[in-house]
């Protein structure tokens, strides 16, 4: 990587970044630029680049796309629009670095963010429909016990999951 690209990426935090980590990208970019004879100017050229991502399945496809869409919308002077294409397990996503920067932060944060909520959603589906086995069929007995905080969220989620009802089939 040469010494422009690092500050690009370096600018990127700088005015991308949360807190401390902004103000010290800031810093550390006024300094480098100070050092090397850099201007504004030599930093505001935006080259276009393909980047690659893992995503496991059309869930995080769907996700991935969707953040790319907030991060840079639909419109590109070069291109007239930025596109992203899907390869089995990967998806290249064309756009700048401090784009790819955002992009690739957002995605590992909401991509875990959705993998908890989808389990959540998983074991309030459970409560909601109440598939449990019939506790005769049960080894161990009913014992008490105290729900967690997040035993908690999945049965107010699960009081708004609308119940499915199973209807055994018989053959006529």
């Amino acid at each position: 990587m040469d010494r422009l690209e690092l500050l690009k990426k370096i600018q990127a935090l700088a005015e991308n970044g949360i807190g401390g980590e902004k103000f010290n990208a800031q810093q550390k970019l006024s300094e480098l630029m100070e050092k090397y004879h850099i201007r504004d100017e030599d930093l505001e050229t935006e080259v276009i680049k393909s980047f690659d991502f893992r995503v496991g399945n059309k869930m995080e496809k769907e996700l991935l796309g969707q953040i790319a869409y907030s991060v840079y919308g639909d419109k590109n002077e070069k291109k007239g629009y930025y596109s992203y294409i899907h390869i089995k397990n990967k998806m290249c996503v064309e756009c700048t670095d401090a784009e790819f920067l955002e992009i690739e932060a957002k995605f590992s944060f909401y991509k875990h963010e959705l993998k908890k909520q989808i389990d959540r959603f998983y074991h309030a589906f459970i409560q909601a429909n109440e598939i449990f086995p019939n506790p005769e069929l049960c080894k161990s007995k009913d014992e008490r016990f105290f729900l967690s905080e997040e035993d908690m969220k999945v049965l107010r989620m699960a009081r708004g999951i609308e119940k499915s009802e199973f209807l055994k089939q018989i053959e006529g």
